[in-house]
């Protein structure tokens, strides 16, 4: 689904502040650089990016999962966006992200648990070396 230019714009300049900050930086031990920010047109709720061996037995957590975890629970019902990305090792290059299945329920129901209303999920898409925003549409959850 194509966005108007204003909501690309302001959603490109989210992706930029965090791969300029490196905000999302983990130890990816050979893995890709995932990132994940809610937000609304006012406010940045949350971020999370891969984890990788949380545990003896090597579970990692996606990086939806570990911005969801990082939401603080409201009781006004806010409207909320979600912006998933993947960067090159050298963090100059946007590639294609989707979420999983997993991530896709957990997006869908867990962020309803924290009083927040899912507005857009947008992903990032590089064809032929340029940066597209995909906007998800709710029902492809």
């Amino acid at each position: 689904m194509d966005l108007n230019i204003k909501t690309e714009t302001n959603i490109k300049s989210i992706l930029n502040n965090f791969i300029l900050k490196r905000s999302f930086k983990n130890d990816h031990n050979g893995h890709k650089y995932i990132g994940c920010v809610i937000f609304n047109k006012k406010n940045i709720y949350s971020y999370g990016y891969n984890i990788y061996n949380t545990d003896s037995r090597k579970r990692s957590i996606h990086a939806e999962h570990n911005a969801i975890n990082k939401l603080k629970k409201t009781d006004k019902r806010k409207k909320i966006n979600v912006l998933i990305f993947r960067i090159d090792r050298s963090y100059k290059k946007v590639m294609t992200c989707v979420p999983c299945e997993r991530c896709k329920k957990r997006l869908k129901e867990d962020i309803k648990k924290k009083g927040y209303l899912l507005n857009n999920i947008y992903c990032t898409s590089n064809d032929n070396d340029n940066l597209r925003i995909i906007k998800y549409k709710k029902s492809d959850l």
